[in-house]
């Protein structure tokens, strides 16, 4: 027996790199400043600027010379090994479409926030498929703020609740 989703197909892509869809798309660069990720223990706060950038910075020391501290890395000379994201970009373009067809029924919701974005505390670890999909995918197709507990500590977690 075979089963048909009552929602539309995902829009088909050209193969690319999951970067692209996660860091790069042109609606990405409209978007004003955010704050991404927030790491309870200690405070710090990257935006998402911030996080593209060194997303960018750690590309660029894969790829350049050992002599100018880089770790030389190069794909002509056969050092990387072609991946597909595939899986990755088909998970979260079926959540875009699941969110756009749920926009035809019910309005966005109106986050009271400082930045007006939604806010998800993660409690996951991130090595487990939800963690990584939280943390990591989801909060690059909508503009989200996402708390990081380093080491799980129920105080912590119950004290950080109203800040």
């Amino acid at each position: 027996m075979s089963y048909k989703s009552f929602f539309p197909d995902p829009p088909k892509v050209p193969e690319s790199n999951v970067h692209h869809l996660l860091l790069n798309r042109p609606d990405q660069q409209e978007w004003p400043d955010y704050t991404l990720f927030v790491n309870v223990a200690t405070g710090q706060r990257r935006s998402f600027k911030e996080f593209v950038e060194r997303v960018r910075d750690g590309a660029t020391v894969l790829g350049a010379d050992v002599a100018q501290g880089g770790l030389g890395l190069c794909p002509d000379k056969g050092d990387f090994v072609m991946l597909s994201h595939g899986n990755i970009t088909h998970a979260l373009l079926a959540l875009t479409v699941y969110g756009m067809e749920l926009s035809k029924v019910q309005a966005p919701p109106v986050w009271n926030t400082p930045e007006g974005i939604q806010i998800s505390f993660n409690v996951v670890p991130l090595y487990h498929t939800l963690g990584l999909y939280f943390t990591n995918f989801f909060n690059f197709l909508n503009r989200s703020t996402t708390i990081l507990l380093p080491k799980w500590d129920i105080e912590v977690f119950f004290d950080s609740i109203p800040k």
